[in-house]
């Protein structure tokens, strides 16, 4: 290390005190180090006060003066910087938890491999200390480190910990899985929003599979829904709490939960609330008009219930028949009030099968 001679000195005869002008001493100087007066003596620098003040020992022996040249001298070969950095180091880390990872807000700006300095880190506590020992700016310093916000985030305590700003983890409310419901009634239990799984629960809808998926969306305790899939199926049932009361499970309709059914008798399609509906293949119409046709559905309707049958005649001739159609339960009959032999027609049938 070089001597370091910036500045002048003043010295008093008999002293151990020596003032400098224009020096730099804290960063530059340590106890330990050599001082060469205006004497031409070589002193022992006991104490760095100041960046102008300094002790030395002995005494100095020369005249009092001012405005002098000096210098100080590293004793040993002395590596001044290496060792300022090393009891920087021993007073950050010293007590540190291993998890822990402390570091110096002005040496952010130095760390050139974020992705370097983030696996080093850990994502241990972050604590970023300024000269003061104070955050200064946090949001600078994960910028630096290419860290988000929820770099200084807790994390959730439990798989339905609902603390706000906490961050979540894999399945906590069944995200990226299912969580399972509690035994029991479904219906008695307060959720929290969220996927859950369903094994052996009763409060389900009837007649299907007590094992299946349950989704839940809350509000608060008074205003829920739940939506429930038996795992065999793709259909779905919902279920809406309000004000202490439950609607009560209603099927949701999609393409599965609609049967279709086609056979020589026709069309039917059967939907999830009990409504059918029944269409017949074109019909040609007999040669005289004191004929009734007659068929069968292609499914039953409700037994002892009839249902609303229309029919779509296509003529023959360039004006439309009257016609009457009815029917209920299996079978449907047609019959025209004029005498249009080849008329073609087709039976529709709305009702309920259960």
């Amino acid at each position: 290390m070089a001597w370091y001679r910036t500045g002048t000195v003043g010295v008093t005869a008999n002293s151990t005190n020596v003032v400098g002008t224009g020096t730099a001493w804290i960063e530059n100087v340590r106890a330990g180090d050599g001082l060469q007066g205006p004497d031409g003596r070589m002193y022992e620098i006991t104490k760095v006060s100041s960046d102008t003040a300094l002790s030395i020992t002995p005494d100095y022996q020369g005249g009092t003066e001012s405005g002098r040249a000096y210098w100080i001298v590293p004793v040993l070969g002395y590596t001044k910087r290496l060792a300022d950095r090393a009891a920087e180091l021993i007073d950050i880390y010293a007590g540190i938890e291993p998890s822990d990872v402390l570091l110096k807000s002005k040496n952010l700006s130095d760390l050139s491999n974020k992705t370097e300095a983030r696996q080093s880190l850990e994502l241990g506590r972050l604590a970023v200390l300024t000269e003061g020992s104070s955050v200064e700016d946090k949001a600078a310093a994960r910028s630096i480190l290419a860290l988000g916000t929820a770099a200084g985030s807790d994390v959730t305590t439990s798989a339905t910990d609902q603390t706000i700003g906490r961050m979540l983890k894999f399945n906590d409310f069944g995200l990226g899985g299912y969580l399972n419901v509690p035994a029991g009634n479904v219906l008695t239990h307060d959720l929290p929003t969220g996927n859950f799984y369903c094994a052996g629960n009763t409060g389900l809808p009837a007649g299907v599979g007590t094992y299946g998926f349950l989704d839940v969306k809350r509000f608060n305790t008074n205003y829920r829904q739940l939506t429930y899939r038996p795992w065999d199926t793709t259909s779905a049932w919902a279920n809406a709490f309000s004000n202490g009361s439950w609607t009560g499970w209603k099927q949701t309709y999609n393409e599965s939960s609609v049967v279709f059914t086609e056979n020589v008798n026709g069309r039917s399609w059967r939907y999830p609330d009990g409504l059918q509906i029944c269409e017949t293949p074109f019909n040609t119409y007999p040669a005289t008009s004191t004929t009734t046709s007659s068929g069968s559905f292609p499914q039953s309707f409700l037994a002892g219930q009839r249902a609303t049958v229309s029919a779509c005649v296509v003529p023959t001739s360039n004006y439309d028949p009257t016609w009457t159609a009815w029917g209920g339960g299996t079978s449907w009959s047609f019959r025209t009030e004029r005498n249009l032999p080849g008329n073609v027609f087709s039976i529709f049938a709305i009702g309920r099968y259960k």
